[in-house]
């Protein structure tokens, strides 16, 4: 045996020993912890080379210094709520829309989000919702249940732009959504909060839908937003309206003022 190699070894089994108050089970790979029967000798040493050695083991686990995942690219504010910053690209509207493979834009609700996408007139996405080139957004997803009591299940837009402009943020374009919802790791964080979809109360897109969809509708134009949803394992683009009431298991989409 390598000397320096026992020495180390020693040193390393007497301070798992000292910081958690057993005696480490002991494996055919070597010396391993009794709760964690594969944690062994060799991945010990390596996940404090990885820290940066011992010193920087033992800060590690009193709170002095934190590790994060290079991956994910978003923050947790003060309030909880994810934060992030988007960068806007040299897509067409029509590359846009190529660029959410994977995003089902063809199902139930999805005809309106295709309209919204190639809308014409004054307030179109292409004439005022395509992020600038190279221009950074910070956004902030703001909760549903933040805005209204525990006995509602519904919000309202309203309600939303409201309690966003007290808490200083401010409308967003829908450009943002694409970049947003591309984000690595995101979708799987806010699946864990439990949020289901995001929605982006930007100002609204009125799209033309041509025609009658039911007695009831006969068609015309209408103000639509941007939704993403993602329950159950689905992806679909959907659209909502400024009268309609969103679940309070999502999430709005906001810009951090001062920071577009």
């Amino acid at each position: 045996m390598n000397p320096r190699r026992g020495l180390q070894d020693s040193s390393l089994h007497m301070f798992v020993s000292i910081r958690y108050g057993r005696k480490p089970a002991i494996s055919r790979k070597g010396i391993a912890m009794a709760k964690y029967p594969k944690l062994d000798m060799g991945t010990m040493e390596a996940i404090v080379n990885k820290l940066g050695g011992l010193d920087a083991a033992l800060r590690f686990l009193s709170g002095e210094v934190t590790v994060h995942d290079p991956k994910r690219i978003f923050t947790i504010n003060e309030r909880g709520w994810v934060e992030l910053t988007v960068i806007g690209d040299t897509f067409l509207v029509a590359e846009e829309m190529r660029s959410l493979r994977g995003w089902n834009i063809d199902g139930p609700g999805g005809e309106f989000a295709r309209l919204l996408f190639q809308s014409a007139g004054l307030d179109s996405y292409e004439e005022c919702h395509r992020l600038v080139s190279g221009k950074e957004y910070k956004v902030v997803l703001v909760p549903h249940a933040a805005v209204v009591d525990d006995k509602y299940s519904f919000v309202i837009p309203a309600a939303l732009s409201e309690f966003a402009e007290a808490c200083g943020y401010t409308r967003p374009p829908a450009g943002i959504m694409r970049p947003l919802v591309k984000t690595p790791g995101l979708i799987e964080h806010l699946l864990s909060e439990g949020i289901t979809s995001i929605h982006c109360p930007h100002a609204p897109i009125t799209i033309n839908v041509q025609r009658a969809l039911s007695n009831r509708d006969p068609g015309g134009k209408r103000p639509k937003y941007l939704e993403f949803d993602f329950h159950q394992g689905s992806r679909q683009i959907q659209t909502w309206g400024p009268a309609e009431a969103v679940p309070k298991d999502c999430v709005s989409a906001f810009l951090v003022a001062g920071k577009i």
